[in-house]
């Protein structure tokens, strides 16, 4: 879901919105860059619709928690990223950072860490930026507009990095060029943190085919990571204590909102914009959750997972 990465969106649908285009057969695809930042372009600020902070990926549920408060569970998300990561001082890239929600709350929560945000969509980061003025200055992240498959960053720089939901829009099927890129910027004994949806294998039903293929062109996706591919490419790259954690259970909870939040959504433009078309971006990101919720229910062949891999130390 963020690039950014992906996911709907659930409220402040009076944001102020640029005038988008209608889909032409020229337009790109395939999951190109022009194609995932002409996406985010058209349809961000819908994402407002799912999440008033603008995070832009399902939440995680715990014991406790309220099923009620998707905002919460949402931040509950960015938490267990940065958990799982092991990692509360030092410096750390948040590669695909969206509108830098998840970048500004973890900075806020901890003083100690200097968060990076990197975004293919120019866009994002300005609006991050923004997002992230009234921090202290001392915590305020920085936001580089850069492909995160060809960082602007030295090796051995980082002491940790995560990619929420954005790693999906990285080329390949093991993703491998993100791999090798990330493996390159951080610190001999650094840790990556990557949560998203992985196929565990290619489904077998057309009809399941035909969902994950819109799925995939609609979130401007070349297509999703296969695990093992991805646990492979990580192996090969030199990472070290790999783990992998499912929590397609955790997020279930906040997958159940799309219903409600695609239901709001157009009965909003309904109400405001009828007028006005769409456009094949605005109508995709509407679309594509409820076909995503129905590729989530597709365990045998699809998975949320959290994995997380050590670059070794120097000999």
């Amino acid at each position: 879901m963020s690039a950014s990465s992906v996911s709907p969106a659930t409220a402040s649908p009076s944001l102020p919105r640029k005038k988008t285009t209608t889909s032409t057969a020229s337009e790109p695809d395939g999951g190109s860059r022009a194609h995932i930042k002409q996406y985010y372009e058209d349809s961000g600020l819908d994402y407002a619709y799912w999440s008033r902070a603008f995070n832009m990926h399902f939440g995680y549920f715990e014991r406790g928690m309220s099923p009620f408060k998707l905002e919460a569970m949402l931040a509950n998300m960015n938490r267990k990223v940065l958990e799982f990561l092991g990692l509360k001082r030092g410096s750390v890239l948040d590669l695909g950072c969206g509108a830098g929600a998840t970048a500004k709350q973890l900075a806020a929560e901890n003083a100690g860490l200097a968060i990076t945000g990197v975004s293919l969509v120019g866009e994002q980061i300005g609006r991050a930026r923004a997002a992230c003025e009234k921090l202290p200055t001392a915590q305020q992240p920085r936001f580089v507009e850069a492909d995160y498959t060809a960082l602007p960053f030295g090796e051995n720089q980082f002491d940790g990095a995560w990619n929420l939901e954005s790693a999906c829009h990285a080329p390949g099927r093991d993703k491998g060029a993100l791999v090798r890129e990330a493996f390159r910027v951080l610190k001999p004994g650094a840790s990556w943190v990557v949560v998203d949806g992985f196929l565990k294998r290619q489904p077998r039903m057309r009809t399941s085919r035909w969902v994950l293929d819109k799925v995939q062109d609609y979130w401007a996706l070349e297509t999703f990571a296969e695990r093992d591919a991805f646990l492979q490419a990580l192996r090969e790259a030199g990472f070290v204590d790999i783990e992998i954690v499912d929590w397609s259970w955790r997020v279930a909870p906040s997958a159940a909102y799309i219903p409600w939040v695609t239901v709001a959504f157009f009965v909003d433009w309904l109400r405001k914009e009828k007028a006005r078309a769409l456009g094949r971006h605005r109508l995709a990101n509407a679309l594509a959750p409820m076909l995503g919720l129905m590729l989530g229910l597709s365990r045998s062949f699809f998975g949320y997972y959290a994995i997380r891999a050590r670059k070794p130390e120097r000999r």
